[in-house]
């Protein structure tokens, strides 16, 4: 190691300032091509009948997720076609977006094979600072509708809120730790620059009672 070789200028970011969070239980590249989608639909207001099919035009990386057949969690977590799909027709896309009922249901099925990733080169040009996709809905009715969005929410340019992120550490967690826990975990992480020792927090996230509802 050549420490001669690190270059550090006082106002670059840390990495981890460029991070994200995930809005989506789903891998990062599907998160824009569903923004789109869900845009169009909730101004809309469409049903999943009205659609005819989704074309998803997108940058390299992104466009590998074009699985329309997944056949199991792992397969449906990099696959556009099923986080569009599943989003249509139950309105959510969490962890709980991967159980068998949800990944076996027909209608799903049908509206993933008309959902079509694309690579669009154009798009790869400003990559990784955007992770853009277009998203056109062709309707039965004849009608077309489009959008494009550069990044995800959640990324630099579009970060959580507190509130957004706290909503989502109760949700991975409340099964698991107590309120109480809870709520001292979420203290303790907004005030780390005060902490004297940030192991603590291992201690912290262990479940030491049971949760029950």
């Amino acid at each position: 190691w050549d420490e001669s070789q690190l270059h550090w200028e006082p106002d670059t970011p840390w990495d981890i300032e460029q991070n994200y969070f995930k809005s989506y239980a789903f891998c990062r590249y599907t998160h824009a091509p569903l923004e789109a989608f869900k845009s169009i639909v909730l101004e809309r207001s469409l049903a999943p009948q009205d659609i005819k099919c989704v074309n998803v035009s997108t940058y390299s990386r992104a466009a590998t997720l074009s699985n329309q057949n997944y056949h199991n969690s792992l397969s449906a977590k990099f696959s556009i076609p099923y986080a569009i799909a599943s989003w249509c027709y139950f309105k959510k896309s969490d962890q709980s977006i991967f159980s068998e009922q949800c990944l076996a249901d027909e209608h799903v099925k049908n509206l993933a094979r008309k959902v079509h990733v694309e690579h669009d080169e154009q798009m790869d040009i400003n990559y990784p600072k955007a992770m853009p996709a277009k998203v056109d809905i062709y309707l039965e009715s004849g009608e077309v509708f489009t959008t494009q969005l550069d990044a995800a929410e959640g990324g630099p340019d579009s970060r959580f809120t507190k509130e957004k992120i706290i909503r989502k550490f109760v949700g991975l967690t409340e099964k698991y730790l107590t309120k109480d826990q809870i709520d001292i975990i979420i203290q303790f992480v907004f005030t780390l620059d005060k902490q004297n020792d940030a192991g603590i927090l291992r201690e912290l996230l262990r479940k030491k009672e049971p949760v029950t509802k």
